[in-house]
């Protein structure tokens, strides 16, 4: 039976609607006005405070202040404040550095030092080509002065600081080899940086070992990766990772994986709003070859990633010990005076063992971490025992 309902019984539950709607909608937007209140206050304490400390310092302070120190201090600061280790502060000289670290090109001296024993600068690599290693500068020698100034009158990280310079310029240099001390004039030089090594002197195993993550990598390891897999084929890949820095170029990351993987997922990021996303998946052109990857704990950043990829594949391994565990993706933000935020936007994901930012990539093969010898990624499978567990678990997968 159809029950009619009267007209003021329906005009009751209209009102009734529009009061609950109405309170609802008043209690979402005190709520929202209430948090903004409370971010203003907060804000504004920040900034009473900040006008404070800078007032007292100002009225008080004996030294002169560098007000460009003191600005990038003060972002420095906030940032450090936030409590992300990856959200960094970056001046307008480090953007440009950045720049051209990402870029692939390098203004170099040609040879790598570290602070020797007594405080001066042990030459500890030299670049084949450049101008030292032609000036008869080798391994082992001891730089004692750097533009004619003593490098422990002058501080070691202030003459480090002096080898720095523009393409083309020059820097006088004295070192010492045997007792005997010789001096140079070294020209600065600017470059591609080579950061993909290959070798297939490891019976038929391919090994590539990779240092950096920049724009020029992808170009060099498909280039390598050809002769090794395509050219030269070889039953199997090794893809040394040890000491590698992740770099900043996320797509080049996953532009290589896709060369080595099939179809499938290769990288998701998990956001503020918690909403993953897929960020990069693979077609079907892998290689059909077994792939090992070797990692250590100063393994790094993208470089992580691309091995915790890796090894969520089927016919795949790592070898090492545990890596760093930076699994963030960073959003590089400019500001009006040159200078930067790079601040941390995302969580990244493998394809299967999600995330790995705070932990590191586990490897299937713990290996103990040795001093690793090859020169220029020639790699010593019978000093470097980790070098040699990975040929092993390699052969096992060959089997």
């Amino acid at each position: 039976m159809n029950r009619k309902i009267s007209l003021g019984v329906s005009i009751a539950l209209v009102f009734l609607a529009i009061t609950v709607t109405f309170s609802v909608t008043m209690m979402f937007s005190m709520r929202l006005f209430n948090e903004k209140v409370l971010s203003v206050k907060e804000r504004a304490a920040m900034y009473d405070k900040l006008t404070e400390i800078d007032g007292v310092v100002r009225s008080n302070l004996y030294y002169d202040i560098d007000e460009q120190k003191l600005c990038d201090a003060i972002a420095m600061g906030y940032l450090d404040g936030v409590g992300d280790r990856d959200s960094i502060y970056l001046s307008p000289a480090q953007i440009q550095r950045r720049n051209e670290m990402s870029k692939g090109n390098e203004v170099t001296i040609g040879f790598e030092t570290e602070k020797s024993i007594n405080g001066y600068m042990l030459v500890t690599s030299i670049r084949r080509g450049c101008s030292a290693a032609e000036l008869g500068l080798v391994e082992g020698d001891i730089i004692v002065r750097v533009e004619e100034l003593d490098i422990l009158e002058n501080g070691y990280d202030e003459s480090a600081a002096l080898l720095d310079g523009a393409a083309g310029t020059k820097v006088t240099l004295t070192y010492t080899r045997d007792g005997e001390e010789t001096t140079i004039e070294v020209t600065r030089e600017k470059i591609e940086t080579a950061v993909v090594f290959a070798s297939r002197e490891i019976k038929d195993i391919g090994y590539l070992r990779i240092k950096l993550f920049n724009d020029n990598t992808e170009k060099q390891f498909n280039a390598m990766l050809g002769e090794l897999v395509v050219r030269n084929p070889v039953k199997g890949l090794i893809i040394d990772l040890r000491d590698t820095d992740g770099g900043y170029n996320l797509e080049t990351v996953a532009n290589m994986l896709d060369r080595l993987l099939p179809t499938g997922v290769l990288i998701s990021g998990t956001f503020s709003n918690n909403v993953t996303k897929i960020l990069y998946t693979s077609d079907d052109t892998g290689v059909k070859i077994p792939i090992v990857v070797l990692v250590n704990e100063n393994t790094y950043g993208f470089a992580e990633l691309f091995a915790g990829v890796i090894g969520d594949y089927e016919k795949t391994a790592i070898v090492g010990t545990q890596t760093y565990g930076k699994g963030t993706l960073q959003q590089l933000c400019m500001l009006t005076d040159g200078s930067a935020l790079d601040l941390t936007v995302a969580v990244l994901n493998l394809p299967a063992s999600g995330t790995y930012d705070g932990v590191g990539i586990r490897p299937d093969y713990e290996a103990e971490d040795s001093k690793y010898m090859f020169s220029d990624g020639e790699p010593d499978p019978v000093q470097d025992a980790q070098l040699a567990k990975a040929v092993e678990v390699l052969y096992s997968m060959l089997k």
